[in-house]
């Protein structure tokens, strides 16, 4: 398993930052304004927000520290926010298209993900403003492991009972990307027998969607509880006359559908401590 956590870790992408062009100086191109960045999958775009705007500010018609507006990143005019996991964004807005869409997003899919830096005085439904920066992403993760660490164990003491200044190597190891620290942390907080399992679903077809299970690792008679036996429950029409139109996606591969939920979570668990699984819809053409 420690093989699986690390290549999980580990996971990167890579990104070409472009600026929506109402937001360029007039003498500024748009190739000239683009940045090609690498960042983990299990992270926020908003931690590296300092840097993408290191680079782009001589570009922009406004500064954006000193600017009230919000700035946000969107993939085909879709907003990308900034509260989910960068993989978790890009397996269900570019990964996860149906087969149609293989040939226009082969360069996408390969190599660079190419999503556009856009700035309004309203954001996008959706978008949580940054106004306090480190503070408020570090401050919403911590809320995030509090919401995991109760589903796991029935209370968030785990967590809360942590020294403060575990806390805080907790929070600098996602910052460093120190997986040691890290993963000694999260063995404080994550037991041996779950009460239930911290997992979100993402569905982006038909419609997006965001559901958070009541996920337990048992059914009532006792048996291990399978990742199918979940989604059967949420997604019914997934799986009529036995077929299964959907696959499940997590960290960018696709997860066998009778693996046992608490073992995908002990393996593919994101840095925000939840286990997140892209729901993708596949067509009956594709069994003919």
């Amino acid at each position: 398993m420690d093989q699986i956590r690390s290549l999980v870790w580990n996971g990167a992408l890579n990104l070409q930052v472009s600026v929506k062009e109402s937001l360029l100086l007039k003498d500024v191109s748009h190739e000239e304004s683009v940045l090609n960045i690498r960042v983990p999958r299990d992270t926020y775009f908003a931690i590296y927000l300092p840097t993408i705007f290191e680079h782009l500010r001589p570009y922009l018609l406004t500064d954006p520290q000193n600017d009230n507006s919000t700035f946000w990143f969107q993939f085909e005019n879709v907003p990308l926010f900034w509260n989910y996991p960068v993989g978790v964004l890009y397996d269900s807005m570019l990964a996860l298209n149906p087969s149609i869409r293989a040939c226009k997003d082969t360069e996408n899919s390969i190599n660079m993900w190419k999503i556009e830096l856009n700035c309004g005085p309203k954001p996008p439904a959706g978008i949580i403003p940054l106004i306090d920066g480190i503070d408020q992403i570090r401050s919403y993760w911590m809320h995030q492991w509090k919401q995991s660490c109760y589903i796991l164990n029935g209370s968030a003491k785990q967590l809360m009972s942590l020294p403060m200044q575990d806390s805080q190597q907790f929070w600098e190891s996602v910052l460093t990307r120190d997986r040691g620290i890290y993963e000694s942390m999260v063995a404080k907080i994550v037991p041996k027998r779950p009460k239930s399992i911290p997992i979100v679903l993402h569905q982006t077809l038909p419609a997006m969607k965001r559901i958070q299970p009541l996920a337990t690792e048992r059914e009532d008679d006792g048996t291990s509880r399978s990742l199918q036996d979940l989604l059967k429950v949420q997604y019914p029409g997934l799986f009529p006359d036995g077929q299964v139109l959907m696959k499940a996606v997590s960290n960018g591969i696709e997860i066998p559908l009778d693996s046992n939920l608490f073992e995908l979570y002990q393996q593919l668990r994101s840095f925000d401590g939840f286990l997140h699984v892209c729901i993708c819809l596949v067509f009956t053409e594709e069994y003919s």
